[in-house]
């Protein structure tokens, strides 16, 4: 790779990676097997207890994701912090002082 190339590439990543993320998701998906299991029963069996197990876990998911995505941004943004530090100035040299 060039070293004149690093600069647009790593700005490049930066935007797929903003792209990425600010994309609009459904918020209770992917679903947990318990979630499968919980609507699985309320079907079966419709009652006040089993949706309010359904809609508990429901709630349970959207939390876990919610969660797994902020920890995922998070995770790029030091990723890309730390691109930047190291490889933005990648092969510049420094004037020697006399």
């Amino acid at each position: 790779m060039k070293l004149g190339s690093l600069k647009p590439a790593i700005v490049a990543l930066i935007v797929f990676e903003a792209l990425w993320a600010l994309q609009p998701r459904k918020p209770g998906y992917p679903r947990s097997p318990e979630t499968v299991q919980a609507e699985q029963i309320y079907k079966t069996t419709p009652s006040a207890e089993t949706e309010a197990r359904y809609i508990d876990q429901i709630r349970r998911d959207i939390a876990h994701n919610s969660r797994c995505r902020g920890i995922t941004i998070l995770a790029l943004l030091i990723a890309d912090v730390v691109l930047v530090y190291f490889f933005w100035n990648y092969g510049t040299t420094k004037a020697a002082v006399s």
